[in-house]
């Protein structure tokens, strides 16, 4: 297996775990997938009173500014035209890149060649 794939499986199944930390109120999250080449991550959920698992795709793009490393997304995919829909319109507002921490967050984004 190339070692970018590898590195995107391992990096997938680390969110997975550090996910389900933050949802299991509302359900679990089946599974997380992260295309570094792609720049795109995708995200499944079976959330609580829902039919059907929740499907979103993130599609991102990453650099350093000033020393400081961001995260943009730049378009939103789900498997709910709703969310789909207002998720992009916010981003058609705030495109304000998120700040990746120091400490772990940058270390995986030194791992990705960020």
């Amino acid at each position: 297996m190339p070692a970018p794939r590898m590195k995107d499986i391992i990096l997938s199944m680390i969110g997975s775990w550090v996910a389900n930390s933050f949802v299991r109120k509302y359900g679990k999250v089946s599974s997380i997938k992260l295309d570094t080449e792609q720049k795109n991550l995708t995200v499944t959920a079976e959330l609580l009173g829902e039919l059907s698992p929740l499907t979103i795709v993130l599609k991102y793009k990453s650099y350093r500014r000033n020393g400081q490393m961001l995260v943009e997304i730049t378009y939103v995919e789900s498997s709910r035209e709703w969310i789909k829909l207002v998720a992009n319109d916010y981003l058609n507002t705030n495109k304000a890149p998120i700040e990746v921490p120091g400490g772990l967050a940058a270390a995986a984004f030194r791992f990705l060649g960020i």
